[in-house]
């Protein structure tokens, strides 16, 4: 659980400072170009992990250092994150099956009904291009490292795959419903 919580807290809080340097840079005069493409990075991300596991993510801009950031956490916790991914879409059965006392099941049931696959794409419907830009940036790192070590990922998790732009707000709306 503690790796969840880290997960979703490490992309909450990248996302709140990255809007808000965003948002200055705006205010100073350095606005986004409105014509670039959503997944569209200058170059890519410098990571650097010291001895605590921790990765230190360089970029010449705000959007190729989260690409970096998706990719680290692909890195350090792939499966992890695609069986979350799994719970949020509401498909662990399907991917997994029905588990201990059918476990992926109820948690489908839940999720359905609770409409959080219908609710994460309303949500990214309504972001703003910014959020939606670094949103996507954030799946394209995650997806540009399951392709680079597709072996390194079980292939009962490779199911998942790829992450999709939605999946990143089902996974908070999933984590808040179990919290």
């Amino acid at each position: 659980m503690l790796s969840r919580i880290s997960v979703v807290a490490g992309l909450t809080i990248l996302l709140k400072w990255v809007l808000i340097t965003e948002t200055l840079a705006a205010a100073a005069g350095a606005s986004a170009d409105s014509t670039e493409r959503p997944n569209a990075v200058k170059s890519r991300a410098e990571i650097l992990w010291d001895e605590f596991g921790i990765p230190h993510i360089y970029g010449p801009d705000v959007r190729t250092v989260v690409r970096g950031y998706g990719y680290a956490q692909m890195e350090n916790h792939a499966e992890l994150i695609l069986q979350n991914i799994a719970l949020a879409r509401g498909r662990s059965a399907e991917y997994f099956g029905p588990g201990a006392n059918n476990q992926n099941v109820t948690s489908d049931e839940q999720v359905i009904t609770y409409g959080i696959p219908k609710r994460s794409e309303e949500w990214l419907a309504e972001s703003d291009l910014l959020q939606r830009k670094l949103i996507d940036s954030f799946v394209a790192g995650a997806n540009e490292y399951a392709q680079e070590h597709q072996n390194s990922i079980s292939p009962a998790f490779q199911r998942v795959l790829p992450v999709k732009a939605a999946d990143t707000l089902a996974m908070v709306f999933e984590f808040s419903r179990n919290n």
